[in-house]
């Protein structure tokens, strides 16, 4: 009884989310700030710096490092966050629709 569940359940779960679901204009600005916050997180971390300090001869700089990288993480995520509201709010129309899904 739990196995033919199961595979009942799979099946229905497994299917493909529609096109609109996949790229509504809402989630799209979304998912650019979500990359380039993957981008700006990678900046400042740890075993980041640690490999730069190691491989530019700077052992035992890291926080001096750390310092120098989150002043352009910041100012890299405050641009991110003023593009995504002037497409959000400001220029709506500039987002895709999403209709010409495959």
């Amino acid at each position: 009884m739990a196995a033919t569940y199961w595979r009942a359940r799979s099946s229905i779960t497994s299917k493909r989310p529609s096109c609109t679901v996949l790229a509504s204009p809402s989630s799209l600005p979304t998912g650019a700030a979500n990359s380039a916050g993957g981008v700006m997180g990678k900046m400042i971390a740890t075993q980041s710096l640690v490999i730069a300090a190691a491989v530019t001869g700077q052992e035992g700089q890291e926080g001096l490092i750390f310092r120098k990288v989150l002043i352009h993480s910041l100012a890299l995520a405050v641009l991110v966050a003023l593009i995504v509201c002037m497409y959000a709010y400001v220029f709506p129309g500039a987002i895709p629709s999403g209709h010409h899904c495959l």
